[in-house]
């Protein structure tokens, strides 16, 4: 048997050949298809450029030691990470009045980081994110983001997002460790 043969990151597989993948890179997952509507956010959100985005979850996953996690009411708007080097992504689906989109991504301050990520859709049909906003970051103090909205056309209202954000939308950061 090669039970305890072979190690990822120093985690050693169980006696049914698993290896606990959330234990290999620091991290911090938020959202993961939970059930809430949009228009239940506390911080009352609009979905136009320059304003915060949320992600919906409750008991997001921390393994970043000294990360903290922006939250009202299991509403996420962002995240400070300790010096470091990371990989952070985001996606997000929302609900369209008519053909359009929305591009989104990280902010730290006033300046954009990374790449624009984005979804389109038509009128009663969305779209999973056909884009990702990728950040590829080294730096040497704790510095916060925010999940922001680059630019949005056709957006429908917050009241008629229903679910979907909170179902199909999710930060992922992953420490690069050395």
């Amino acid at each position: 048997m090669g039970h305890n043969n072979l190690t990822v990151n120093n985690q050693a597989p169980t006696i049914n050949s698993k290896i606990d993948f959330t234990n290999v890179y620091p991290s911090i997952l938020i959202g993961r298809n939970h059930s809430q509507a949009y228009s239940s956010n506390p911080s009352s959100p609009s979905l136009s450029a320059g304003s915060a985005l949320y992600v919906y979850d409750t008991a997001p996953i921390n393994t970043i030691t000294g990360a903290t996690i922006t939250s009202n009411s299991g509403w996420v708007s962002g995240v400070t990470l300790p010096s470091g080097t990371y990989v952070m992504s985001m996606l997000f689906s929302f609900v369209f009045t008519a053909s359009g989109s929305i591009r989104y991504g990280f902010k730290t301050g006033g300046n954009w980081e990374g790449s624009i990520g984005g979804c389109g859709g038509l009128q009663n049909v969305y779209l999973n994110g056909s884009g990702v906003s990728v950040n590829i970051k080294a730096f040497t103090s704790a510095t916060s983001y925010a999940f922001n909205v680059f630019s949005s056309s056709n957006v429908d209202t917050v009241s008629n997002q229903g679910n979907i954000p909170s179902e199909q939308s999710y930060i992922l950061i992953e420490q690069v460790v050395q």
